[in-house]
C-alpha cells in the first residue's frame, strides 16, 4: 500500500506572494484515518508549511528554523516544505535540503489540491480562499487552514 502513496502530497499549501496557507487535514497511512494536524508554523520570523511524510516535514522544519543535525532521510525524502520569510520571499524544499526560490510575484501551490488552489488564485482568490476552494474538490484537503501574512 505504501507504494500507492509514494509521490503524493496529502495536503494543500498555497502562496499568493504575501500569504502562506496550508490545510489542517492529515491521515494515517493505509488506514486513511483522518485527523486534524497543524502543518504551518511561524518560527524565527518565517512561515513554514509542509506536505508529505510528517516526520520528514518536522525534521526539515527544525533544520530550517534552528540548523543543526539533518537526518539522512531528509536528503532524499518524500516531502515538500515551503518557507516564506517576507512579502514576495518564498522558497521550497522538495525532497532535498536545497531550496528553490520562487520569483517575486509568482503564485504557487503544492500538494494534492494544488491545481484547484492555483485555479482559485488565477481567478483572483487569495491563498486562504484557495485552500477553502481546494478543500471542496480534493478529498485529501480539509479541516480548515492555518496561514501567515507578511
Amino acid at each position: 500500500m505504501g507504494s500507492l502513496l509514494k509521490g503524493t502530497r496529502m495536503t494543500t499549501i498555497a502562496w499568493d506572494g504575501k500569504t502562506l496557507a496550508a490545510d489542517r487535514q492529515a491521515h494515517h497511512g493505509p488506514s486513511n484515518t483522518k485527523y486534524e494536524c497543524k502543518k504551518l508554523r511561524v518560527l524565527n520570523g518565517r512561515a513554514i508549511a509542509g506536505a508529505g511524510i510528517k516526520c520528514l516535514n518536522d525534521a526539515m522544519t527544525n533544520w530550517i528554523a534552528y540548523g543543526g543535525y539533518l537526518p539522512e532521510a531528509c536528503k532524499q525524502g518524500e516531502y515538500t516544505v515551503v518557507v516564506a520569510s517576507a512579502e514576495n520571499e518564498c522558497e521550497v524544499y522538495e525532497g532535498a535540503p536545497i531550496p528553490l526560490k520562487i520569483p517575486a510575484g509568482v503564485k504557487r501551490a503544492w500538494g494534492s489540491g494544488a491545481q484547484a488552489a492555483m485555479a482559485a488564485m488565477e481567478c483572483g482568490k487569495n491563498a486562504e480562499e484557495a485552500i477553502v476552494i481546494a478543500s471542496r474538490v480534493d478529498l485529501d484537503t480539509g479541516m480548515g487552514f492555518d496561514s501567515h501574512t507578511f
